[in-house]
């Protein structure tokens, strides 16, 4: 009916965020209706909480936590609308994230993407990664 607002549930996926044995005061991701939304993810080992040696092995790893948290969420790659990197260095790192991008998504279609230069990231990290994903529940 007209003037009515939709109320759409958040659902908090996975469980809360655990980095070297602190929980951290954010969600991997939350589904909103049709949407999800990955917040924050680097390239650390998903078990150790540590960041994996070398720049393109932890760039590749910062995609694969995205993939792996969307995937919990019911969605796809193909399910990519949005994504942001932040790197420390944009000449340095945007090539390793466009051939790791590639590596990941083939010949496309690529979701959209920009890559932003930060001055520094946490615990001293070369990149993280936030996207969003439209993949209607099922």
């Amino acid at each position: 009916m007209e003037g009515e607002v939709a109320v759409t549930a958040k659902q908090v996926i996975g469980g809360p965020l655990v980095i070297g044995g602190r929980r951290l005061s954010l969600s991997k991701a939350i589904r909103a209706g049709d949407f999800v939304f990955i917040g924050g993810m680097r390239g650390t080992d998903r078990v150790t909480g540590k960041m994996v040696d070398g720049d393109e092995a932890r760039i590749r790893r910062m995609f694969d936590n995205m993939l792996a948290a969307a995937e919990a969420a019911g969605a796809t790659k193909a399910d990519a609308v949005r994504l942001t990197v932040f790197v420390t260095d944009v000449a340095k790192y945007r090539p390793v994230v466009n051939k790791v991008q590639k590596d990941i998504w083939g010949d496309g279609p690529y979701p959209p993407r920009t890559v932003l230069q930060v001055p520094a990231l946490d615990q001293g990290d070369i990149a993280e990664i936030d996207g969003t994903f439209y993949a209607p529940a099922k």
